[in-house]
């Protein structure tokens, strides 16, 4: 117990160090934020989901926050006439005041999947990957990711029997600009 109090009395002084420093960088200053992206998943499930993204965000960026928001995406598997329609909240961090090369994405939200047979779900959707910074300047921030993103979907029930309807788990790859 004594070291987990250290390690989150050491965690708190970081972070207040962190904030006690001055705002006088301009990427320090916060400011609201848009951006698009494109990409590919690839379905690491054997349910032949592999799809085309695209997505936009909105939020707000400052500091160590490179984006915090919400977005929504649609991916077009190429397989089928199925789609997805994900709506999340969206944050990146590269945990630095000042820019850096690489930085983490998390991603959390609902999907709705409209299946080829006529089926609806909803269900959990979740990301979590790494990107890297290709370009930046004061107006803009374009970068490529990878990440494992996460589709749920619900058991239905037909003709009296449970019918399973597996997950979704896929790797994405996208590019994408932030402004």
């Amino acid at each position: 117990m004594k070291k987990f109090a250290v390690v989150i009395l050491s965690l708190i002084a970081a972070l207040t160090s962190v904030a006690a420093k001055p705002l006088a960088d301009e990427h320090l200053k916060g400011s609201f934020a848009w951006g698009a992206e494109a990409g590919g998943s690839v379905d690491m499930t054997g349910h032949d989901m592999s799809a085309v993204d695209i997505g936009a965000f909105f939020g707000y960026k400052r500091g160590w926050i490179n984006f915090a928001g919400a977005g929504v995406s649609v991916e077009f598997p190429v397989s089928s006439s199925s789609r997805f329609y994900n709506f999340f909240a969206d944050f990146r961090t590269n945990f630095r005041n000042e820019p850096s090369l690489i930085f983490v994405l998390l991603r959390g939200g609902v999907t709705e999947s409209y299946l080829s047979n006529n089926e609806h779900h909803t269900g959990f959707y979740g990301s979590g990957g790494f990107g890297i910074n290709l370009a930046r300047s004061s107006k803009f921030t374009s970068y490529i990711s990878m990440a494992y993103t996460y589709s749920g979907r619900k058991h239905i029930l037909e003709n009296a029997t449970t019918e399973k309807n597996k997950h979704i788990s896929a790797v994405t790859f996208k590019i994408g600009i932030c402004f």
